[in-house]
C-alpha cells in the first residue's frame, strides 16, 4: 500500500509538472501574444477618468464655440441622423425607384413619423419604416432599420441609397447581387453581430443598440467620440482646475496612438488579410490607415506622421488648400536627410504620390499609400471599378 502511495503522488508531482509547463508554452507561444507587440496600442490606453460622463457637444461650445463651429462643417459632424430629421429623406418623398427583377419597384411616402416604403407588388398592405439616414451625403445617404429577429436585433440596409453624384437613387453598394430569401430582405441586406455594432458605433458619438432602438443616442461623430466623456473635464475646468481638466480628457496623442483611433473606423491593416495587403486592390483606398502605415513617410518619420499632420480634425477636409497641404511635403523634402522629387516637381506631390481613386461613378478617395506610383495592374484596375462589392469587417 505504501508503495502505491509513492506511485501516486509520484504520478501527481509529474502531471503538475506538466501542467505548468503546457501553462508556459501556451503564454509563450499563443497567436495572441505577438498581437500584444503592435505599436499601435489599442484605445483603451488614451487617458480615462473612472465613473466620467458625457454631456454633449453643445457643452463643449461654451468654451470652445470656434472649434465647435468649424467642427459642425464637417462630414463627421453629419454621418447619422434619424430619418425623420434627414434632409435627404426629403428627396425620396412621393418616388418610385426599381430594385431590380428579384426586388420591384419600392414606393416612397412622407409622414409625421418620418419615411416610409412599400413594395406593393409584394406587400400590397405593409410598410416598412426607414429609420436612421447614414453617411453625411458627402458621397451618399443610405437608409437603416432596426427590427427584432427571433429575439435578436438585427439591422436591415435598405436596397436603395441617394447618390450626390447626379443626385439620383441607385442600388446601395455591396447590394447590387443580392437575391432575397425572407420577407425582411426584400427591403435590403441583413446584418447582425458585430458588423451592426460596428456600423452605428463609427456614426455616433454614444448610444446602445437595445431591443430594436438605440438608446441614448448622439447622432454623429462629435468631441467625445475622440476626446473621451466630458463631465470631469468641466468640473474641473469650472473649478479652475487647468491641471487636472487637462488630465481628465483624451489628448496629445502619439502617431501611432492616433492613427490607430481614427483606424477603429477607417480600417487597420489587421483586419486585411495578407493577399489582400500584399495586392493593394484599388477598393483599400478608403481605408486611409491601411495605405499611410505602409508608406515611407509614416515608416521612416520615427512615430511623428500622423493624420493631422495632413487634415485639421476640426474643420473640413476642404479647408486647407493643395498648396497648404503641399507644403507639409516640403517640410521634410526640402531637407538634407529626404529626398527631393526625381521629376523636377515642387507643387504636384498630391496629384502624383496621393491620387484620388474612382470607386464608383463619383465617388473617389486619395490613395494614402504615399509611393512613386507604377502603372496599375489590370487587376486592380478590375476591382476598383467594382469596389461596391467590398465584403463587411467579419468577412475578412
Amino acid at each position: 500500500m505504501t508503495n502505491r502511495i509513492k506511485y501516486i503522488a509520484r504520478a501527481l508531482g509529474l502531471l503538475t509538472l506538466i501542467v505548468m509547463i503546457s501553462g508556459v508554452l501556451f503564454v509563450v507561444l499563443r497567436p495572441e501574444n505577438s498581437q500584444k507587440k503592435s505599436v499601435y496600442p489599442p484605445q483603451t490606453t488614451r487617458n480615462e477618468v473612472a465613473d466620467n460622463a458625457y454631456i454633449g457637444h453643445m457643452r463643449c461650445a461654451e468654451c470652445h464655440a470656434d472649434t465647435h463651429t468649424s467642427h459642425l462643417t464637417t462630414p463627421h459632424s453629419r454621418t447619422l441622423t434619424t430619418a425623420k430629421a434627414s434632409q435627404t429623406a426629403a428627396l425620396f418623398c412621393d418616388t418610385k425607384h426599381f430594385g431590380g427583377e428579384d426586388f420591384g419597384t419600392f414606393e416612397y411616402i412622407c409622414d409625421d413619423e418620418g419615411l416610409a416604403v412599400s413594395l406593393p407588388e409584394r406587400f400590397p398592405d405593409r410598410l416598412f419604416p426607414l429609420d436612421y439616414a447614414f453617411g453625411s451625403g458627402e458621397h451618399a445617404v443610405t437608409f437603416l432599420t432596426l427590427l427584432q429577429d427571433s429575439g435578436e436585433t438585427v439591422a436591415i440596409e435598405h436596397r436603395m441609397s441617394w447618390f450626390r453624384n447626379g443626385s439620383k437613387v441607385e442600388i446601395t453598394p455591396g447590394q447590387a447581387k443580392e437575391t432575397p430569401g425572407r420577407d425582411m430582405e426584400c427591403f435590403g441586406k441583413v446584418f447582425r453581430g458585430k458588423d451592426m455594432h460596428r456600423c452605428f458605433n463609427c456614426h455616433i458619438t454614444t448610444g446602445k443598440i437595445v431591443d430594436g432602438r438605440v438608446e441614448n443616442l448622439t447622432a454623429g461623430v462629435h468631441c467625445e467620440k475622440c476626446h473621451g466623456p466630458g463631465a470631469a473635464h468641466v468640473s474641473a475646468a469650472e473649478n479652475g482646475n487647468l491641471a487636472e481638466a487637462k488630465q481628465s480628457i483624451r489628448h496629445g496623442w502619439t502617431a501611432s496612438e492616433e492613427i490607430t483611433m481614427c483606424g477603429e473606423c477607417h480600417r487597420m491593416p489587421q483586419e486585411m488579410t495578407p493577399a489582400r495587403l500584399k495586392d493593394y486592390p484599388n477598393s483599400l483606398v478608403r481605408f486611409q490607415p491601411v495605405g499611410l502605415l505602409q508608406s515611407r513617410c509614416y515608416l521612416n518619420s520615427s512615430d511623428v506622421m500622423k493624420c493631422t499632420t495632413c487634415h485639421d480634425a476640426h474643420a473640413d477636409v476642404h479647408s486647407r488648400t493643395a498648396e497648404v497641404q503641399v507644403e507639409n511635403c516640403r517640410k521634410c523634402h526640402s531637407t538634407n536627410f529626404q529626398k527631393s522629387c526625381s521629376a523636377g516637381e515642387t507643387t504636384n506631390c498630391i496629384a502624383c504620390h496621393m491620387p484620388a481613386v474612382e470607386l464608383i461613378p463619383g465617388v473617389s478617395f486619395h490613395d494614402h499609400w504615399i509611393r512613386v506610383r507604377d502603372a496599375m495592374p489590370p487587376e486592380n484596375q478590375a476591382e476598383g471599378e467594382h469596389s461596391h462589392s467590398e465584403p463587411h469587417e467579419s468577412d475578412r
